[in-house]
Parts: structure tokens; C-alpha cells; sequence
């Protein structure tokens, strides 16, 4: 399935993108965090490494439908109205 996203979730730098899993993981440990927000995490790292907005990994599903879902609703990744349209 294609995913098509606002510039809201633009591409991450890679120091940014391993802050981010960090801190996605370490709210995992803890139990305030889904594996699949760490999935999502790992898919921006990697998507950042490539120049991609984000790459698909195993486990990201159901946080990805969460935004298709955003995005159809209100046509943002946030969930709001897009500031940036």
C-alpha cells in the first residue's frame, strides 16, 4: 500500500531521526510507547539514511494506518488542520 503524507513529515536528519528512536524506545521500555511507534521510529531512521520521508518496516502498520487515517480525515499527519497547506 502507497502512502501519501503532508510536508508536515518531512525527511528527518539522521541525528535527529536516532534521537527520536532513542527516545521512542527508551517510552517503550517504560510501557508509555507501542512497539509500533518504535517500528515507525526505525522506518524514520531509515528513511532519513535514504533522503526518504520514511521506510516501511515490519511492525509500523498499525501506526501508519493511524496516519492514512489523519490524513484522510483532516488531511494532516497531526491530526489537526495542516499548517503548512
Amino acid at each position: 500500500m502507497t502512502y501519501a503524507f503532508c510536508e508536515c513529515l518531512g525527511v528527518l536528519r539522521p541525528a535527529e531521526a536516532v534521537r527520536t528512536l532513542t527516545k521512542e524506545i527508551a517510552l517503550a521500555v517504560v510501557g508509555l510507547r507501542r512497539m509500533t511507534d518504535v517500528c515507525f521510529a526505525l522506518g524514520r531512521l531509515l528513511g532519513s539514511l535514504s533522503g526518504e520521508k520514511i521506510v516501511r518496516v515490519p511492525g509500523d502498520g498499525q501506526r501508519m494506518d493511524e496516519l492514512r487515517d489523519d490524513m484522510m480525515s483532516c488531511g494532516c499527519v497531526t491530526g489537526q488542520q495542516c499548517p503548512r497547506r
